[in-house]
């Protein structure tokens, strides 16, 4: 949110959170309004679910039903497939683009957020959808942020990031346990 404030686009922001989260965005004018319930992103044209993994999935579940028609529902989660494959069990008229923004930080929570974290960074975008007619201004939203996109297959972006990225982080996490202990 604070990077799309940043950008030339015109866009009204709305989120649903903690409320003292709420009233600091608000404060800062990170968003223009808050959300009482998660139902009330329904009325946004584009909806992103920016929450850990179990979460996202449950809000995926419950709000996608419910989309109208071109409406643009996407997370940020570092994995792709099984939201591919819940999204393919869910009748909904909106259309789902998964995305993984390949940038963080070591912190998190909006106190630790930064209108540039996704500068450079790539940004991968399932590439099962690619040929909607809504892809192409999805994609231009992402660019906005500074990010660079590359669509992969939702199935194999899993396999490409488990050994690259997850892999490396349990055994550097292994390693810190192994030598704390000693």
């Amino acid at each position: 949110a604070k990077g799309l404030k940043k950008t030339d686009l015109s866009i009204e922001i709305t989120a649903f959170d903690k409320d003292e989260v709420l009233l600091k965005a608000l404060e800062e004018k990170t968003i223009d309004r808050k959300n009482p319930s998660i139902k009330d992103a329904l009325a946004a044209d584009l909806i992103f679910i920016c929450l850990p993994v179990g979460l996202s999935l449950k809000y995926l579940k419950e709000i996608a039903p419910l989309l109208r028609e071109n409406q643009i529902i996407s997370d940020v989660s570092g994995v792709k497939g099984v939201f591919q494959n819940e999204w393919e069990k869910i009748e909904s008229k909106g259309i789902y683009f998964g995305g993984h923004p390949m940038t963080g930080k070591e912190k998190g929570g909006y106190d630790n957020s930064d209108p540039l974290l996704f500068e450079n960074s790539v940004y991968i975008l399932s590439n099962y959808y690619k040929d909607h007619l809504l892809m192409n201004d999805f994609i231009e939203i992402i660019k906005s942020l500074g990010a660079r996109i590359t669509l992969l297959d939702p199935f194999l972006h899993d396999k490409v990031v488990a050994n690259v990225s997850h892999l490396p982080q349990l055994l550097s996490v292994a390693l810190v346990n192994s030598a704390a202990r000693k």
